[in-house]
């Protein structure tokens, strides 16, 4: 069967099989505001969907690449979709995304006697993702918290004008501020925690007035800002590394992007996970694609 030999290659959960076509559904999430009298609406943008994947695949016997394509590996491939666990799945020229399968087809064709044809439709699996970022966001409120209760401190034990108490306080409501967007800007509120900590350092060494009892709420307090912005740098970084611009030169596809950016087609599902592309096969010049800049050895 050289014919059907030539096909593309994927595979689920180490399940090899041919595939005919490949289609990538991605978008955005996002939420209209309507309001009574009024023309229009205003547009909440929240983020990009879970990419989904579709494939048709002949499992047919014969195969010269696949000798156990059928019945065999169908059979364990409807087993490992009955099961709903997510597992790497690897799309012929975009790469490696964990995903798990939301549906599938067999269909059995008059003029095939030796398999089905499968259709197949898999949906990113983001919940690490999704549990970092979680993370991040629950820092941020502890932070916040903590600035707002140094505040509190300063002002109820007339501490207020004391540049670097009030730098610190400022600090801590400026990293909260921005954190909301770690995804664009991981570096930037890094850099502000580590800015923020030594504040606190800076401080807590220099500062007499810390040392007296009188005051001790107010020590505390800072100590708590330092804490916060510790533990929140500390998710930042396990969130994400600092994101690079790139623009695409030409028509590219994610896999061109991964080879332009990193020299390899490795990170083309991270380019995946962090573009909402309409078509990752065929990405226009000139887009901005976000990307994490290349760490040692994690090519």
């Amino acid at each position: 069967m050289p014919l059907f030999d030539n096909l593309e290659r994927a595979s689920f959960a180490g399940y090899a099989f041919p595939v005919s076509d490949v289609e990538v559904v991605g978008g955005l999430r996002d939420h209209v505001h309507e309001y009574p009298h009024s023309p229009g609406g205003a547009p909440e943008k929240l983020g990009r969907k879970l990419y989904e994947f579709s494939f048709t695949s002949p499992m047919l016997a014969g195969f010269q690449r696949y000798p156990k394509l059928w019945p065999e590996t169908a059979a364990s491939l409807r087993i490992v979709f009955e099961g709903g666990r997510s597992f790497d799945l690897v799309i012929p020229i975009i790469g490696t995304v964990t995903a798990y399968c939301t549906s599938w087809r067999e269909k059995a064709v008059g003029t095939i006697r030796n398999g089905t044809v499968m259709s197949m439709t898999f949906r990113e699996d983001a919940s690490d993702l999704f549990l970092t970022t979680a993370l991040v966001t629950q820092s941020t409120a502890t932070l916040a918290s903590a600035g707002a209760l140094l505040l509190t401190q300063m002002e109820e034990e007339g501490l207020g004008g004391i540049a670097v108490l009030d730098a610190i306080a400022a600090a801590s409501s400026a990293v909260s501020a921005v954190s909301s967007t770690v995804e664009l800007y991981s570096n930037v509120i890094e850099a502000k925690c580590a800015g923020l900590s030594r504040l606190c350092d800076d401080a807590d060494r220099s500062l007499d007035v810390l040392n007296d009892p009188l005051h001790f709420r107010v020590g505390e307090a800072m100590r708590g800002v330092w804490s916060s912005s510790e533990r929140l740098r500390k998710d930042v970084l396990r969130r994400a590394v600092p994101l690079i611009p790139f623009t695409t030169p030409a028509v590219m596809t994610v896999a061109d992007v991964s080879r332009a950016i990193y020299g390899s087609t490795a990170k083309a599902s991270e380019l995946l996970r962090l573009n909402a592309f309409d078509d990752p096969f065929r990405i226009p010049a000139g887009v901005a694609v976000k990307a994490y800049a290349a760490t040692p050895g994690a090519l």
